[in-house]
């Protein structure tokens, strides 16, 4: 198949997945580690050239059925508009945006929380739309439209605003020219996209399953600019940038992640007895940052709908 963002014909393989050591995600016939990946040599986009949208579609149904199955043993965060996640997020997009009164917000993705609430601590009055297995728990002005998004055989409302964290790596590759046209088509005039990716073509990172297209910078500038948008804002945020150390040192991040995860599951547990004020003080310590919330690399864009 020729490249999806540029159509060209030149493509080599010259990535390969990591295996996950997770049976599922590695072994299942949908998407694996085995499926060939190529690299378009025009545009830098690379991406998944075995999977099937049918595949991904019982692979993602699959998977939701063993969420399912975990959020019996799932204990809810109190004051989870501060997970860090989220807040280095806003924090950063209102670096360069405000975020209005009555501001009409889709997001992809956001599993069993989403932006919303995070939005909610600087502007409270919009509306939230999401598309998600996942269901978020019913507030005001957060409208579900649907399980899973598909462009073009769903109605969108109009919006300003589009909020992609870690979902845009999801995206069948036939899929994203339709996607991003269906968003500029459904965003009002000077509407806007929020994007964080994983850099996994960066040597730090590993390629996983179910991501499905990778991109360069120049990839990303080629998707969006050539279908109406202009790119505001472009980040690669770093938590770790010396690739040697990072080897050497990763027994020892393993280590510090298994204690960093023993103790979250004890907080999780004592939050429900212990009163707001320390609650607070926990989180704000420890989950609540401004920047990296992880050592991997990061991608984060802006981009806004360019008026014809």
């Amino acid at each position: 198949m020729p490249c999806p963002i540029c159509n060209n014909v030149s493509l080599i393989e010259k990535l390969k997945y990591s295996k996950r050591n997770e049976n599922f995600e590695d072994e299942n016939n949908y998407i694996n580690y085995n499926n060939k990946i190529l690299t378009c040599l025009e545009c830098d986009f690379s991406f998944n050239c075995d999977a099937s949208i049918e595949g991904l579609n019982k692979f993602y149904s699959i998977m939701d059925e063993r969420d399912e199955k975990k959020k019996k043993n799932f204990t809810k965060n109190r004051f989870e508009e501060f997970n860090s996640r989220f807040f280095s997020q806003v924090l950063y997009y209102l670096q360069f945006f405000k975020i209005n009164k009555n501001c009409s917000i889709l997001e992809i993705g956001p599993n069993r929380l989403g932006i919303s609430k995070t939005i909610g601590l600087f502007q409270n009055l919009i509306k939230y739309y999401y598309f998600d297995e996942a269901t978020i728990r019913h507030s005001k002005n957060v409208v579900k439209l649907g399980n899973y998004y598909y462009p073009n055989k769903v109605n969108l409302p109009k919006l300003d605003l589009i909020w992609m964290s870690h979902s845009l790596e999801h995206i069948h590759p036939s899929l994203i020219i339709p996607t991003i046209k269906h968003f500029y088509n459904a965003l009002n005039e000077d509407g806007k996209i929020f994007i964080e990716i994983p850099d996994e073509l960066n040597p730090l990172l590993k390629i996983i399953i179910p991501h499905t297209i990778f991109f360069t910078r120049k990839s990303l500038f080629k998707l969006f600019e050539n279908n109406g948008f202009e790119v505001c804002v472009y980040n690669e945020i770093a938590g770790s940038t010396n690739n040697s150390q990072s080897k050497n040192n990763e027994k020892k991040i393993n280590k510090n992640l298994k204690i960093k995860l023993f103790v979250r599951k004890i907080y999780l547990f004592l939050q429900k007895f212990l009163p707001d004020k320390i609650v607070k003080k926990y989180i704000f310590k420890n989950f609540v940052k401004n920047g990296p919330y992880t050592n991997e690399k990061l991608i984060r864009l802006i981009v806004k709908k360019k008026v014809k």
